[in-house]
């Protein structure tokens, strides 16, 4: 028998995808307050709508660059630009997809060269709004970077906790 002590293997540290996901509550936190503030000028539907899509994109976008993003100053400024820049990626098809969706529904879209039309310019106003929707998206990136990085040093320090060296 050898006296060796037992070693307790350590943990896998927290996902950064995840914590990056959970972080995506903070851009959609920072938009119901805004509309809070601003107001909204459609229906309960399409409110609960936006909110839910641009949900799931901050998410997304959270899982995507949380997973790649440093702790250093220069990594967490490229994080906020990269998190807009997904954010961005993910909202042009999707928005495109809703709007399909809606058309088709009210009925302003009734044959496949309509659905065609239609994605080629949202894809176009995509491109051309690019500038504008990613500046827009900034603070949103820096929301949510606050919060990753928040999140991040108390998984850290949980862990370190749990699992004493």
């Amino acid at each position: 028998m050898s006296s060796a002590p037992l070693e307790v293997p350590s943990p896998r540290p927290a996902a950064a995808g995840r914590l990056g996901a959970l972080a995506g509550v903070a851009p959609s936190s920072m938009l119901a307050v805004w509309i809070w503030i601003s107001g909204w000028g459609g229906t309960p539907g399409e409110f609960v709508l936006a909110l839910s899509m641009l949900s799931i994109v901050a998410i997304v976008a959270g899982w995507i660059v949380g997973s790649r993003a440093g702790s250093s100053i220069p990594s967490t400024l490229l994080g906020v630009v990269a998190y807009a820049l997904v954010a961005w990626l993910i909202y042009v098809p999707s928005a495109i997809i809703v709007s399909t969706w809606q058309g088709v529904r009210d009925g302003s879209i009734a044959d496949l060269g309509s659905v065609a039309v239609r994605t080629a310019g949202g894809l176009a106003y995509g491109l051309v709004s690019s500038l504008w929707v990613v500046i827009l998206l900034l603070p949103f990136g820096a929301g949510w970077m606050l919060t990753y990085r928040l999140l991040r040093r108390g998984a850290v320090r949980a862990e370190a906790e749990h699992w004493p060296t």
